[in-house]
């Protein structure tokens, strides 16, 4: 496979990987939220640790679910910025066995390999020939030269006035 099929593989597989997790969450608080609800309901010591409960799940799945979520996006859309939640996401992958431990080494793999390193080094597509100062691809106007030449030229130091002496000396 190409470094670009690699990519996109594991773009797609991350945007799985946190869709299960996010999946995981709902079914999760479909199935639990009655029995939380109908221990909390007679006291408020019960209510109390059932927020909380359900807050550090939630918190605690949700970290394995977003950090994949973006990476997957980042991958896909080839963004800068997706190098480092790859590494995130395939660390807190690796920590869930097997699918987990397996996406993490993909993810590894592809990112130290040279394919990985030559395909995020490289400038993205189109942009190796702008024209600073200039519409891309557009044609410079007509008298572009001077207008620049008049922008660059030197100016002389002219010192401000004296201010006037109020006090009289």
């Amino acid at each position: 496979m190409t470094p670009e099929e690699n990519n996109k593989t594991l773009g797609i597989l991350h945007l799985v990987y946190g869709g299960m997790h996010g999946l995981v969450v709902l079914l999760m608080l479909f199935f639990f939220f009655p029995i939380f609800f109908g221990i909390g309901r007679g006291n408020e010591d019960g209510a109390l640790f059932v927020s909380i409960f359900m807050t550090v799940f939630g918190l605690f799945w949700l970290s394995f679910t977003i950090p994949s979520l973006v990476a997957g996006y980042g991958l896909l859309k080839r963004k800068s910025w997706a190098k480092i939640w790859v590494m995130i996401a395939g660390g807190l992958a690796g920590m869930s066995f097997p699918l987990g431990m397996a996406l993490c080494a993909y993810t590894f793999w592809f990112w130290f390999s040279g394919g990985g390193k030559q395909l995020y080094e490289q400038p993205a597509q189109g942009f190796d020939r702008h024209q600073p100062g200039a519409l891309y691809g557009a044609p410079q106007p007509s008298g572009w030269g001077e207008r620049r030449r008049e922008r660059e030229r030197e100016y002389t130091y002219a010192p401000p006035p004296e201010p006037p002496n109020w006090r009289g000396e």
